[in-house]
């Protein structure tokens, strides 16, 4: 290899590529840990509007207290994400099974549209602040440089 051609890793480069390696494998960590999934989607009221059929949800009248409304309908069904879910059909009712499992489709998509989200912020996480420190690394050297007095004579 010629002198020309050999690539320079000065120490700071060389901290710089470890501790950039350190940060992603922190990152990929703390994603992998925390990435979404329907068990840990939580409940929005707008999930129900979507749940199919419609005439298997208990709506729950204006004057009765919410916590009363699991005594009143006919089936309460606690999904993976603990919401409770109260239908207005008996157990062994076909809708009541259609309607959990509308509830659970609709949690898979929203964890999948969180997932992507939550995949692009994690790598840009990840990818960011190495860049910037080594682009602040370089500026630094860069003004330290204007004020080396050896290469100015």
């Amino acid at each position: 290899m010629s002198e020309q051609s050999k690539v320079l890793l000065n120490g700071w480069l060389r901290l710089w590529i470890l501790l950039s390696f350190i940060w992603a494998i922190f990152i990929s960590t703390i994603a992998w840990i925390h990435i979404p999934n329907p068990e840990r989607t939580y409940h929005q009221s707008k999930f129900l509007e979507q749940v199919q059929p419609q005439s298997a949800l208990y709506k729950c009248p204006e004057d009765i207290d919410p916590f009363d409304c699991e005594t009143k309908a006919s089936t309460l069904v606690i999904m993976p994400n603990g919401h409770r879910l109260l239908l207005s059909t008996p157990p062994e009712s076909p809708d009541t099974n259609l309607a959990a499992k509308s509830y659970w489709k609709i949690l898979q998509n929203e964890a999948l549209a969180n997932k992507h989200d939550f995949l692009i912020k994690s790598w840009l996480a990840g990818l960011l602040p190495p860049i910037a420190f080594l682009l602040a690394g370089f500026a630094i050297a860069w003004v330290l440089r204007g004020f080396d007095t050896k290469k100015q004579e």
